[in-house]
């Protein structure tokens, strides 16, 4: 899984407590651990995204940065240390002040990233990338001269250019890689496009498997990273969920799974209308979600899942002079 959707399940984590605990009495210590836990989790995988070196860097989504800074602000830092056991005013005040200097450097680079105008760009490059695979790239794309703007300051503008020629000539040998290795060759030849590798790591996932869902918890709304993938060649009536940590972490309940299942027959009756009807009905579909010891029992999950599958059902043969074909027939559901 990618640093963007990673990032997104820590500041679920954050805001699922700091809402429970609003309405809590008291702080039993085993809780109190337990949130302190999710909390250093989530500064741990912000590093990246911490180095004070502009070229080492990780972009993420600014909308993801802002959103991480008021859950971080939000969260009852203080009163969650009091409660644990090094619980010490010198520990509290240690955290409570490196927590104001990661806050600071995270509004700075989501101010940073929305001066320059990244996620269109950005976008439009994972698009161009997703749709070479098996073919190759051209060279003098007008989307490279976009993101050498972005990248680049006048020095280096025209070598950047450079680089995404060099790798465009190089994709014509490489008609068996997929977009994610395509990815990791552009970013190869051009270092200076490192920083934004998760943000388009993210992109490209969209384009394939994963879709980010909303869904409601005691009230609190939050959008979740979910890998949807359906295997057409499978017989399989019942959908197989797993979690992103652990294959047994996911819980959930009878209308979540019957909402997969009506998302399935969802997409099967669009992919019939275009013509693309699969040969078995009742496919194998596997969702994978993020473990946030909460039971997963709504039916929000059915749309996703039928605009997921609906996009991945490959075309159908052609005959004739035209070329056949496995490409999907829509993958950018972003």
């Amino acid at each position: 899984m990618n640093l963007c959707a990673e990032i997104q399940i820590d500041l679920a984590r954050l805001r699922i407590f700091t809402h429970r605990f609003t309405n809590l009495l008291r702080l039993e210590d085993s809780e109190a651990e337990a949130a302190m836990q999710i909390y250093q989790n989530a500064c741990d995988r912000l590093g990246p995204t911490l180095e004070t070196d502009g070229d080492m860097q990780t972009w993420v989504y600014p909308e993801l940065l802002r959103s991480i800074v008021n859950a971080l602000t939000a969260f009852p830092l203080s009163e969650v240390v009091k409660c644990t056991s090094q619980g010490s005013s010198d520990v509290e005040r240690i955290l409570v002040t490196s927590r104001q200097r990661e806050i600071e450097t995270l509004s700075e680079l989501a101010e940073h990233l929305e001066k320059k105008r990244v996620t269109a760009p950005l976008l439009d490059l994972a698009r161009y990338v997703h749709s070479v695979v098996r073919k190759g790239a051209r060279t003098d794309e007008p989307i490279y001269e976009q993101i050498a703007r972005i990248i680049a300051d006048g020095k280096y503008f025209y070598e950047v250019q450079k680089q995404f020629n060099t790798w465009a000539q190089d994709t014509q040998s490489l008609v068996n890689i997929s977009a994610v290795g395509l990815l990791h060759v552009l970013i190869n030849h051009c270092r200076r496009l490192k920083p934004a590798q998760e943000i388009l790591a993210d992109l490209l996932a969209r384009m394939e498997s994963l879709s980010y869902v909303p869904f409601v918890f005691d009230g609190l709304g939050i959008a979740l990273p979910v890998s949807i993938e359906g295997d057409f060649d499978k017989q399989s009536n019942e959908p197989l969920v797993l979690g992103f940590e652990s294959p047994d972490v996911a819980s959930i309940g009878k209308e979540f799974s019957a909402a997969i299942k009506r998302g399935r027959d969802r997409a099967v009756e669009m992919l019939k209308r275009r013509g693309l009807m699969p040969a078995l009905s009742e496919f194998h579909v596997k969702v994978t979600l993020p473990d946030l010891g909460i039971m997963y029992d709504q039916g929000s999950i059915e749309f996703p899942v039928a605009i997921s599958l609906f996009c991945q059902h490959p075309p159908p043969v052609q005959f004739g002079n035209s070329k056949s074909s496995n490409s999907r027939h829509r993958t950018d559901h972003l």
